[in-house]
């Protein structure tokens, strides 16, 4: 886990207009500086997406006790381009007791969304070809993409793409979703048609997303989600500070129906138990029959939380996402992840409403 922490020298992305440029530099690194400090400190954060942070909700998050707030850039949304996100953000990191709040934005690496401000309205009729098809998981809006392609890169790690203008806008950091995009079968379908190795394809551009972010930040801090498997990678020394799983002991699913508290299974053994499955309330049952609650098919306990447990002992920052909402759900979850050193978040699957620190 100690590689993490070592300098590194990559192959930089430069992109200016649709021109890729390959130069060779080396990241400011976020590890040892006083965000790093502050993120290994956070106690409670909130996990709010779907929200298209209205003055009122602003003000709960800035009066709240939270150390951490995860938003969404909701300036890049297509119809919200004269949004005031550099005013929010600031009123955000500013705590009731003077202190510093981080704020991080939700960043997708691996999807296009149809709702931000570079999507175009002529994709959907004739997308590009490296709009590979629609989310596996049901999300509408939500399309999966080479993203080792340059016209993607542009959009994500241009001089002017989502990356910089994030670090410009003051968040202190993104929290980078479908990083596993690589294990999709679409998407290894159209990396082996392309001739590339779609995982360290994601390697390079979680690298690149932190040279352009560390250009304008040099303590930018990035966060992965839902890919333990880099976890030991060498290739990613300063591309994450911090790792976040979601599901390791309750799900939802499509649909929010339900939004969550399905119990996932803790061991190979129980993933195979009819009890298991009998065990599940009907709701959740439905939904695993239907194939709308896809993490019910995976343990997360015995296979994630030790190397979740490896990058902590190494001096990342770990971070939960369970989905519950019935009080004693939520408080086992957060239990279970605070016993083992993380830092739990706990709602419903939606993510769209300010919740009230749970502990």
């Amino acid at each position: 886990m100690a590689r993490f922490w070592l300098a590194a020298m990559f192959g930089a992305v430069l992109l200016t207009g649709t021109t890729l440029l390959i130069g060779t530099g080396s990241v400011a690194s976020a590890h040892d500086g006083p965000a790093k400090t502050q993120l290994l400190s956070v106690q409670r954060w909130l996990l709010l997406l779907n929200n298209e942070l209205a003055p009122g909700t602003v003000r709960r998050i800035a009066d709240s006790p939270y150390d951490m707030a995860v938003v969404d850039d909701v300036a890049t949304l297509s119809w919200n381009a004269r949004y005031d996100i550099r005013g929010t953000v600031k009123q955000l990191q500013q705590r009731p007791n003077g202190s510093r709040r981080l704020v991080l934005s939700y960043l997708n690496v691996g999807q296009a969304e149809d709702y931000r401000n570079y999507f175009s309205t002529s994709w959907k009729q004739k997308p590009p070809d490296w709009i590979i098809g629609a989310d596996p998981e049901g999300w509408t809006g939500n399309y999966p993409v080479a993203y080792w392609r340059k016209e993607w890169k542009t959009i994500l790690v241009g001089q002017q793409g989502l990356v910089q203008r994030i670090a410009r806008d003051g968040f202190d950091g993104a929290y980078m979703d479908w990083v596993a995009g690589y294990w999709d079968d679409a998407v290894q379908a159209r990396a082996h048609a392309d001739g590339v190795d779609p995982r360290a394809e994601m390697i390079l551009l979680l690298r690149q997303v932190a040279y352009a972010a560390r250009q304008v930040n040099p303590q930018f801090l990035l966060i992965v989600q839902n890919a333990p498997d880099l976890i030991d990678s060498p290739d990613i020394a300063n591309a994450a500070d911090g790792f976040v799983q979601e599901s390791i002991w309750f799900t939802g699913a499509e649909g929010d129906n339900p939004s969550g508290d399905c119990p996932m299974p803790r061991t190979e053994a129980e993933l195979k138990s009819p009890a298991y499955l009998a065990s599940l309330p009907a709701d959740c049952r439905r939904a695993k029959a239907e194939g709308r609650a896809g993490a019910l098919d995976y343990v997360q306990e015995a296979q994630v939380v030790p190397l979740l447990s490896k990058v902590r002992a190494g001096g990342l920052a770990v971070f939960t996402v369970d989905y519950a909402v019935k009080p004693g759900n939520v408080a086992e979850a957060v239990r279970r992840s605070q016993a083992l050193g993380f830092r739990p978040f706990v709602g419903g699957r939606g993510l769209k409403d300010y919740l009230n620190p749970q502990f």
